[in-house]
Protein backbone atom coordinates (compact mmCIF):
# COMPACT_ATOMS: atom_id res chain seq x y z
CA UNK A 1 0.00 0.00 0.00
CA UNK A 2 3.00 2.35 0.29
CA UNK A 3 2.63 3.55 -3.30
CA UNK A 4 -1.13 3.51 -3.89
CA UNK A 5 -2.05 5.11 -0.58
CA UNK A 6 -0.14 8.18 -1.74
CA UNK A 7 -0.76 8.31 -5.47
CA UNK A 8 -4.45 7.37 -5.34
CA UNK A 9 -5.43 10.52 -3.48
CA UNK A 10 -3.41 12.53 -5.99
CA UNK A 11 -4.89 10.77 -9.01
CA UNK A 12 -8.61 10.91 -8.18
CA UNK A 13 -8.88 14.74 -8.42
CA UNK A 14 -7.22 14.50 -11.84
CA UNK A 15 -10.16 12.47 -13.18
CA UNK A 16 -11.90 15.80 -13.80
CA UNK A 17 -9.06 16.86 -16.08
CA UNK A 18 -9.52 13.75 -18.23
CA UNK A 19 -13.30 13.91 -18.67
CA UNK A 20 -13.16 15.86 -21.94
CA UNK A 21 -10.58 17.04 -24.45
CA UNK A 22 -11.62 19.85 -26.80
CA UNK A 23 -10.04 21.61 -29.76
CA UNK A 24 -11.28 24.21 -32.22
CA UNK A 25 -13.89 21.95 -33.88
CA UNK A 26 -13.71 18.66 -31.96
CA UNK A 27 -14.49 17.30 -28.53
CA UNK A 28 -13.53 13.94 -27.04
CA UNK A 29 -15.79 12.41 -24.39
CA UNK A 30 -13.19 10.37 -22.57
CA UNK A 31 -14.87 9.46 -19.26
CA UNK A 32 -18.48 8.85 -18.29
CA UNK A 33 -19.80 10.88 -15.37
CA UNK A 34 -22.62 13.34 -14.83
CA UNK A 35 -20.93 16.58 -15.86
CA UNK A 36 -20.82 19.42 -18.35
CA UNK A 37 -18.20 21.16 -20.46
CA UNK A 38 -18.22 24.52 -22.25
CA UNK A 39 -16.03 25.69 -25.13
CA UNK A 40 -16.36 27.59 -28.41
CA UNK A 41 -16.46 26.40 -32.02
CA UNK A 42 -15.79 29.09 -34.64
CA UNK A 43 -16.83 31.71 -32.13
CA UNK A 44 -20.06 29.89 -31.18
CA UNK A 45 -20.39 28.97 -27.48
CA UNK A 46 -21.15 25.29 -26.96
CA UNK A 47 -22.32 23.51 -23.81
CA UNK A 48 -22.31 19.71 -23.64
CA UNK A 49 -24.07 18.13 -20.64
CA UNK A 50 -23.62 14.46 -19.80
CA UNK A 51 -26.24 12.47 -17.88
CA UNK A 52 -25.48 8.93 -16.70
CA UNK A 53 -25.46 6.48 -13.79
CA UNK A 54 -22.22 4.91 -15.05
CA UNK A 55 -20.56 2.73 -13.80
CA UNK A 56 -23.76 1.27 -12.31
CA UNK A 57 -25.39 1.34 -15.75
CA UNK A 58 -24.23 1.64 -19.32
CA UNK A 59 -26.62 4.32 -20.61
CA UNK A 60 -25.18 7.77 -21.31
CA UNK A 61 -26.87 10.84 -22.80
CA UNK A 62 -24.99 13.84 -24.15
CA UNK A 63 -27.07 16.99 -24.68
CA UNK A 64 -25.74 19.85 -26.77
CA UNK A 65 -26.78 23.46 -26.30
CA UNK A 66 -25.82 26.06 -28.92
CA UNK A 67 -27.38 29.43 -29.80
CA UNK A 68 -27.05 28.71 -33.52
CA UNK A 69 -26.27 25.55 -35.57
CA UNK A 70 -22.57 24.77 -35.73
CA UNK A 71 -20.53 22.00 -37.32
CA UNK A 72 -18.15 19.96 -35.16
CA UNK A 73 -17.24 16.38 -34.27
CA UNK A 74 -18.04 14.54 -31.06
CA UNK A 75 -15.75 11.58 -30.36
CA UNK A 76 -17.12 9.12 -27.77
CA UNK A 77 -14.81 6.60 -26.11
CA UNK A 78 -15.86 2.98 -26.61
CA UNK A 79 -14.44 0.96 -23.68
CA UNK A 80 -12.21 -2.01 -24.29
CA UNK A 81 -14.11 -4.21 -21.81
CA UNK A 82 -17.19 -4.48 -24.07
CA UNK A 83 -18.11 -7.96 -25.26
CA UNK A 84 -21.15 -6.78 -27.26
CA UNK A 85 -21.24 -3.81 -29.66
CA UNK A 86 -21.98 -0.35 -28.31
CA UNK A 87 -25.11 1.33 -29.65
CA UNK A 88 -25.13 4.99 -30.65
CA UNK A 89 -28.12 7.18 -31.43
CA UNK A 90 -28.56 10.83 -32.32
CA UNK A 91 -31.87 12.35 -31.23
CA UNK A 92 -33.06 8.80 -30.48
CA UNK A 93 -32.37 7.58 -34.02
CA UNK A 94 -29.64 4.96 -34.58
CA UNK A 95 -26.38 6.44 -35.81
CA UNK A 96 -24.42 4.27 -38.22
CA UNK A 97 -20.81 4.92 -37.29
CA UNK A 98 -17.91 2.58 -36.45
CA UNK A 99 -17.90 1.95 -32.70
CA UNK A 100 -15.16 -0.61 -32.15
CA UNK A 101 -14.15 -1.26 -28.57
CA UNK A 102 -10.93 0.40 -27.55
CA UNK A 103 -11.50 3.29 -30.00
CA UNK A 104 -13.47 6.52 -30.24
CA UNK A 105 -16.72 6.62 -32.21
CA UNK A 106 -16.95 9.84 -34.24
CA UNK A 107 -20.14 11.78 -34.91
CA UNK A 108 -19.74 14.80 -37.17
CA UNK A 109 -22.71 16.96 -38.02
CA UNK A 110 -24.16 20.40 -37.74
CA UNK A 111 -25.45 20.48 -34.17
CA UNK A 112 -28.56 22.36 -33.13
CA UNK A 113 -29.90 23.38 -29.74
CA UNK A 114 -30.94 20.37 -27.59
CA UNK A 115 -29.56 17.75 -29.97
CA UNK A 116 -28.73 14.58 -28.05
CA UNK A 117 -26.44 11.59 -28.37
CA UNK A 118 -27.46 8.36 -26.68
CA UNK A 119 -24.76 5.79 -25.91
CA UNK A 120 -25.59 2.27 -24.72
CA UNK A 121 -22.74 0.13 -23.40
CA UNK A 122 -24.00 -3.44 -22.80
CA UNK A 123 -22.77 -4.89 -19.50
CA UNK A 124 -21.85 -8.56 -19.29
CA UNK A 125 -20.16 -10.91 -16.84
CA UNK A 126 -16.63 -12.01 -17.57
CA UNK A 127 -13.44 -13.02 -15.77
CA UNK A 128 -10.00 -11.40 -15.89
CA UNK A 129 -6.96 -13.55 -14.99
CA UNK A 130 -4.49 -12.25 -12.44
CA UNK A 131 -1.69 -12.88 -14.96
CA UNK A 132 -0.82 -15.12 -17.92
CA UNK A 133 0.86 -17.70 -15.70
CA UNK A 134 -2.28 -18.20 -13.58
CA UNK A 135 -5.08 -18.10 -16.13
CA UNK A 136 -7.60 -19.73 -13.78
CA UNK A 137 -7.03 -17.31 -10.90
CA UNK A 138 -9.47 -14.61 -11.88
CA UNK A 139 -11.38 -11.51 -10.88
CA UNK A 140 -15.06 -11.35 -11.75
CA UNK A 141 -16.13 -8.31 -13.77
CA UNK A 142 -19.58 -6.85 -14.49
CA UNK A 143 -19.04 -4.35 -17.27
CA UNK A 144 -16.44 -1.93 -15.84
CA UNK A 145 -17.02 -3.03 -12.24
CA UNK A 146 -14.93 -5.56 -10.33
CA UNK A 147 -17.09 -7.85 -8.19
CA UNK A 148 -15.65 -9.31 -5.00
CA UNK A 149 -16.81 -12.41 -3.19
CA UNK A 150 -18.11 -11.82 0.35
CA UNK A 151 -17.17 -14.40 3.00
CA UNK A 152 -15.60 -16.62 0.31
CA UNK A 153 -14.96 -20.34 0.57
CA UNK A 154 -11.16 -20.67 0.34
CA UNK A 155 -9.31 -23.26 -1.69
CA UNK A 156 -12.15 -24.36 -4.00
CA UNK A 157 -12.80 -23.92 -7.71
CA UNK A 158 -16.00 -22.11 -8.66
CA UNK A 159 -18.02 -22.08 -11.90
CA UNK A 160 -17.24 -18.50 -12.92
CA UNK A 161 -18.83 -16.54 -14.40
CA UNK A 162 -21.46 -18.94 -15.73
CA UNK A 163 -22.72 -19.91 -12.26
CA UNK A 164 -23.55 -16.33 -11.24
CA UNK A 165 -27.16 -15.15 -11.08
CA UNK A 166 -28.27 -11.57 -10.51
CA UNK A 167 -29.67 -10.97 -7.03
CA UNK A 168 -33.31 -9.79 -7.01
CA UNK A 169 -32.63 -7.12 -4.39
CA UNK A 170 -29.75 -5.31 -6.17
CA UNK A 171 -29.01 -5.19 -9.94
CA UNK A 172 -25.24 -4.90 -9.31
CA UNK A 173 -25.08 -7.88 -6.91
CA UNK A 174 -24.79 -11.50 -8.01
CA UNK A 175 -25.11 -14.83 -6.21
CA UNK A 176 -23.68 -18.28 -6.76
CA UNK A 177 -25.11 -21.50 -5.33
CA UNK A 178 -22.25 -23.82 -4.41
CA UNK A 179 -22.26 -26.93 -2.22
CA UNK A 180 -25.37 -25.85 -0.39
CA UNK A 181 -24.07 -22.33 0.22
CA UNK A 182 -24.96 -19.06 -1.42
CA UNK A 183 -21.95 -16.90 -2.20
CA UNK A 184 -22.59 -13.21 -2.80
CA UNK A 185 -20.62 -11.04 -5.22
CA UNK A 186 -20.87 -7.26 -5.01
CA UNK A 187 -18.96 -4.29 -6.48
CA UNK A 188 -15.75 -3.60 -4.63
CA UNK A 189 -16.77 -0.04 -3.78
CA UNK A 190 -19.88 -1.34 -1.97
CA UNK A 191 -17.91 -3.45 0.54
CA UNK A 192 -18.11 -2.28 4.14
CA UNK A 193 -16.77 -4.32 7.05
CA UNK A 194 -17.29 -7.69 5.35
CA UNK A 195 -14.58 -10.22 4.64
CA UNK A 196 -14.01 -10.43 0.89
CA UNK A 197 -11.60 -11.61 -1.77
CA UNK A 198 -10.79 -10.15 -5.19
CA UNK A 199 -9.42 -13.26 -6.88
CA UNK A 200 -10.90 -16.75 -7.06
CA UNK A 201 -10.06 -20.00 -8.80
CA UNK A 202 -12.19 -20.66 -11.85
CA UNK A 203 -13.39 -24.22 -12.38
Amino acid sequence: MACCSGTLVQDVPDYLIGLYFASANTIYVNLFAASEVRWTVNGVPVRLAQTTRYPEGGEIELRIEVPTPVLFTVHVRIPGWLESPARLSVNDKPWDAPAERGTFASIRRSWKRNDTIQVALPFSLRTEPVDQQHADTVAVMWGPLMLVALSPTPGVSLPLPQGLRRAPYNPATFELEFRGKRLRFTPFYAVGDQTYTNYLVRA
